[in-house]
């Protein structure tokens, strides 16, 4: 057993399953939905591109690595459940908002070497049920000793690590400061960066 002031939950949701921790009544505070998601071999050099669609769907698009990352949010669903290769027909509504939003980045079936579906968490408004952040933008929410982070995505981990640290040095009265670390690589990072690149 170990004693915190603070205890920090990554896994959402979900944390229950991931093991003895009691995440407390998270369900009012955010939405899941199935996701598409396609990494290409071109990188766009544009900023990041968020484009919300009919509802609660977005597409984005976001450089990462030396490629680019693009997704899309499908329908709301119940949580966990959808993982896995994306299906033909997903990658064909991601490739047609892709030939919609950015035409001529070059962004085509030829260049996608990987494309996978999921399920993305997105903090809310308790009453409203609307999101309080556009996709991927890092979501901690605070209750009862338990700071959990319910949104954010792979491309903006580091800031995503940062924002939650700042958070628990304000929950628990630490007045130094977060260090940020920004380009530094972590050891085996630059591994995993030769191996985007093959």
């Amino acid at each position: 057993e170990i004693e915190a002031g603070i205890a920090v939950n990554c896994a959402g949701g979900w944390a229950a399953q991931a093991g003895r921790i009691t995440p407390g009544p998270l369900a009012d505070c955010s939405r899941h939905f199935h996701a598409v998601f396609g990494m290409f071999d071109v990188r766009w050099e544009g900023p990041l591109l968020i484009v919300p669609l009919d509802g609660a769907r977005r597409f984005f698009a976001a450089p990462c690595f030396d490629g680019t990352l693009v997704g899309m949010t499908l329908e709301e669903c119940a949580g966990a459940g959808y993982t896995g290769a994306a299906e033909r027909a997903q990658i064909d509504i991601l490739l047609e908002q892709l030939a919609e939003r950015l035409p001529g980045s070059g962004l085509h079936r030829a260049r996608l070497y990987n494309a996978w579906q999921g399920v993305e968490t997105t903090i809310v408004d308790a009453r409203t049920r609307e999101p309080l952040g556009g996709s991927g933008r890092p979501s901690w929410h605070y209750r009862s000793g338990l700071l959990s982070l319910l949104g954010g995505d792979y491309g903006a981990a580091a800031r995503t690590a940062y924002e939650g640290l700042r958070r628990v040095f304000s929950l628990g009265g630490v007045s130094g400061r977060v260090v940020p670390l920004g380009a530094r690589k972590l050891p085996g990072a630059g591994l995993f960066d030769e191996g985007t690149c093959e």
